[in-house]
């Protein structure tokens, strides 16, 4: 419901009724007046609101609001002023439901997220800063700082004090190791656990190496029709297409399990993208690393890296393998000096082999 200027507004978030104030009326814009959207709610809102602009025409207006509550509530408790955590996540929901991807609603806001509300055992928005040190110590570093953010959202939109305001900067991130690989175990539980629309999406930076933007950005016209290899050509990212990082086009040679995921998948016109988000389209880096990525990582118990590292992965378990820096640079867009110098002491070390130097060669027996 739409106010002129200076009149009290009444508005609808997550199907629970708040009043807007004018501007220059308070500093806090918001009451949530912690009522559901029904047709006596809508009256007795309206009510509140007149009520509130006649104090502000007479310069008696209550700054702590509280006297406008009491007319909703006239034997007023915190529980009904101040909705719990769960509450507040609920009305989020609502109001975060239309602008959401339907499995990203459901897989984020109603299972993961939820799911910790519903397992933290403080319910009082008031108690933030407890809620915090719960999720940090029984939740990953990277669900705590998210779920604080959108709880901080939530609380504005609500209109109530803002608890969270500033308790994601408070949590302490250890810098990450620029190159920490997967381990073959933890990979195995990454694919098998990732969301199944993105699996060979996510196979596929595991068997190449090679960079977010150059998978995202991959097109058809790039496979070869037999599958036998790939032409990295182009990268995507903020919108536009461009030259790979190094500028060069790399062709990539297709073993038979990077040919399998390949097969797998729909074909599509030269220019369509190989990988498709779930509406289609191209993939959002962002939201893949941050809501199908971290979500997997998070059920799967394995620790949080970046899904960078699945090119970090790649790369040592080549070298692992024997194969030589100079044919893994050619392979993943990298100098054969950048492979020495970043991933020399990464790679597990082969025992060093027995020479026997120090013994003198024996004569040969057929010279003089």
């Amino acid at each position: 419901m739409k106010s002129v200027k200076g009149e009290v507004g009444i508005e609808v978030v997550g199907r629970m009724i708040r009043l807007r104030l004018p501007r220059s009326a308070s500093s806090t814009r918001y009451i949530s007046l912690g009522i559901p959207d029904t047709p006596e709610n809508r009256k007795l809102a309206q009510q509140t609101a007149w009520t509130i602009e006649t104090d502000i025409k007479s310069g008696n207006l209550d700054l702590s609001l509280g006297k406008y509550k009491l007319l909703v509530h006239p034997k007023p408790t915190q529980a009904l002023l101040v909705p719990s955590v769960q509450e507040l996540w609920q009305m989020y929901q609502e109001y975060k439901k239309p602008s959401l991807a339907e499995t990203t609603y459901y897989q984020e806001y109603c299972q993961r997220f939820a799911r910790c509300i519903s397992a933290c055992p403080i319910k009082d928005t008031s108690k933030a800063k407890d809620i915090r040190d719960w999720l940090v110590a029984n939740r990953s570093l990277h669900t705590a700082k998210a779920l604080l953010r959108h709880l901080s959202a939530a609380c504005e939109l609500a209109g109530i004090t803002n608890y969270f305001q500033g308790l994601v900067e408070s949590i302490k991130t250890p810098k990450p190791r620029s190159i920490d690989p997967f381990t073959p175990a933890e990979r195995y539980l990454i694919v098998t656990g990732i969301h199944k629309h993105y699996k060979n999406f996510t196979q596929f930076l595991f068997l190449t190496g090679c960079r977010p933007g150059e998978a995202v950005g991959l097109r058809w016209q790039s496979i070869a029709p037999d599958y036998s290899y790939i032409i990295f050509s182009e990268s995507y990212g903020h919108g536009n297409r461009k030259p790979t990082k190094t500028n060069v086009v790399r062709r990539f040679p297709c073993n038979s399990s990077l040919a399998g995921v390949l097969r797998g998948l729909e074909p599509g016109g030269n220019l369509t993208p190989v990988f498709r988000a779930v509406k289609g389209g191209i993939i959002n880096w962002k939201e893949y690393r941050e809501e199908v990525w971290a979500r997997c990582l998070d059920l799967a118990g394995v620790r949080y890296r970046c899904p960078y590292q699945t090119r970090h992965t790649f790369i040592t378990e080549c070298l692992e393998a024997g194969i030589t820096a100079q044919q893994v640079a050619l392979w993943v867009g990298n100098s054969p000096e950048v492979i020495y110098r970043h991933y020399a002491g990464t790679i597990s070390s082969p025992d060093v082999p027995d020479l026997r130097s120090w013994e003198p060669r024996k004569a040969n027996p057929s010279k003089p």
